[in-house]
């Protein structure tokens, strides 16, 4: 492999080449180090490209973009990190000075430019879900196989809009390790003003659709059936038209709860199995 003099002066196409060649021989096996040598460019740059196409995928190669990787601009710390989402675990964004029942991608945007002076695009915002584990698929829990939901379905929800229903309980995870323990993470405690140690992970209920948009809830405890019911309420009212509600995964000691809230899921919502 050909090492490069230097690599400032290739044209973007090039530099995303080289960027994606290098993560390529790095997924392979090669050190980050043997990399750079190889390549021709520093650790550094090395390490930067790496860090940003795990945490933003592979648009952060891409061309036509001079400096840091994407995000990199406007990156949050992981202490910032921590916070936003025990601000998310309060409650709805209502429940936290901002308009919407659920969490979108807007609304975490939103928090994050009230909380910083940060203006985030959405497809950013859904970078750092994903690293958050909230949208990505759950790793435990399963649903009960002799749960089926209602048999009979009324007229009024024959064409409701289909979206997918997971319970998960994600643990945070940042760039090259997790978000416990380590400096500015939960375990360096809790902000001023608060009290008690963080929790080492979250109740997620994240609802999807078919174009995937995302709406979601996070809380320090697990839900009650009151609560579940207050959830598909406060769904059919962001979406604004009946739901047909497809459960994915549930934790297996929280099936009751699930079983209690298809009892009576409202007039504008029915709950099924995948």
């Amino acid at each position: 492999m050909q090492q490069l003099s230097d690599a400032r002066h290739l044209s973007p196409e090039g530099q995303e080449d080289l960027r994606r060649r290098v993560v390529a021989a790095i997924d392979a096996g090669m050190s980050q180090l043997e990399a750079a040598r190889v390549f021709g460019v520093s650790r550094r740059a090395v390490g930067v490209w790496i860090r940003a196409h795990r945490a933003f995928g592979p648009d952060a190669l891409r061309a036509n973009r001079r400096g840091r990787p994407p995000g990199e601009q406007h990156a949050l710390s992981r202490r910032t990190q921590a916070e936003l989402l025990m601000h998310m675990a309060d409650g709805p964004p209502e429940e936290v000075g901002l308009t919407g029942p659920l969490w979108s991608r807007r609304a975490v945007a939103e928090l994050i430019s009230r909380h910083t002076g940060l203006r985030l695009s959405p497809t950013t915002v859904g970078h750092y879900l994903t690293r958050w584990n909230i949208a990505a698929p759950p790793i435990s829990g399963s649903h009960p196989a002799t749960f089926v939901g209602p048999r009979v379905v009324p007229p009024a929800l024959a064409n409701a809009a289909t979206w997918w229903l997971t319970w998960s309980r994600p643990v945070p995870k940042f760039l090259d390790t997790d978000l416990l323990p380590g400096p500015g993470s939960f375990a360096a405690g809790p902000p001023p003003g608060r009290s008690g140690p963080w929790p080492t992970y979250l109740e997620a209920l994240l609802a999807q659709s078919a174009r995937g948009d995302l709406l979601f809830l996070l809380a320090r405890t697990p839900w009650q059936p009151d609560d579940l019911v207050d959830a598909g309420e406060r769904l059919v009212q962001a979406v604004g038209h009946p739901v047909h509600l497809v459960v994915r995964r549930w934790p297996t000691e929280q099936v009751d709860a699930l079983r209690s809230w298809a009892e009576a899921p409202g007039p504008r919502m029915r709950l099924t199995f995948a």
